[in-house]
Order: C-alpha cells, then structure tokens, then sequence
C-alpha cells in the first residue's frame, strides 16, 4: 500500500486587523504585568469581532507571546517579560512592522510588502 501525502498546514500571516488586535493585547499586557483578566480584555476590545479577537490570542500564544493561565474561576494573560522588553518604547506603528517581521522569521520581509500588509504608507515604514 502507497502512503497517503499528509497535509501540510502552511503559515498564513494575520491580517492587518488581526495584527492591531495582537498590539492592543500586548500593549494590556504591558500595562498589567501581572497578568489581565480575559474578561477584562474582552470589555477592552468589544468593539472587535470575536472570530479576530480568537484569531490573534491563537497566534500570540501559538508564537508563545503571550500566557494564557487560570486562577480560580478566571482566565488571565500574561506577556513574556522577554517581549515586554523588546516592545517598550515603541509606538503602534513600530508595534506592528514588528510583529510583521516577527512572523516572517528568517525569511525576511521587503518594505513594499510591510507597506502592503501594515496599511502604512512607505515613508511611515521607511522612518521605522
């Protein structure tokens, strides 16, 4: 018997909402080392759609960006102190040409497509 090809998942980069989703994830994150409730993030974010919300807690926490932890009855999410590192100081827009070449990895990105992906215009991702 001939074995059957199994599937490969390819890597699909989010979209840029998803990805401005991820920054405001962080930058709670950020502001509450010790961790920020789920519900709390949910209030945060109500005017996002759940299924981009999903979408960009799956891929920080699949990228093991974020913790995602439970004590007692409530879920929390915890940056990795590493992250928070790299990320302080930066702005949303750097944020996001971060996270763009972050999920690259050692393929490397040209600027028209940061432009392309981020939405920026090519002298914001020039400057950053």
């Amino acid at each position: 018997p001939v074995a059957k090809p199994q599937a490969t998942q390819a890597a699909v980069a989010p979209s840029a909402e998803v990805q401005a989703v991820q920054i405001r994830i962080l930058q709670l994150c950020q502001s509450l080392p010790d961790g920020v409730a789920l519900d709390h993030i949910r209030r945060e974010l109500k005017a996002v759609p759940q299924q981009d919300l999903t979408a960009a807690m799956t891929q920080l926490h699949s990228t093991q960006r974020i913790t995602i932890y439970k004590h007692g009855n409530t879920c929390y999410v915890k940056a990795g102190a590493q992250i928070l590192r790299k990320l302080e100081g930066l702005g949303e827009n750097e944020r996001l040409i971060y996270d763009l070449l972050e999920d690259a990895g050692n393929k490397g990105m040209y600027a028209r497509d940061i432009t392309f992906k981020s939405k920026l215009s090519s002298v914001i991702v020039r400057k950053a």
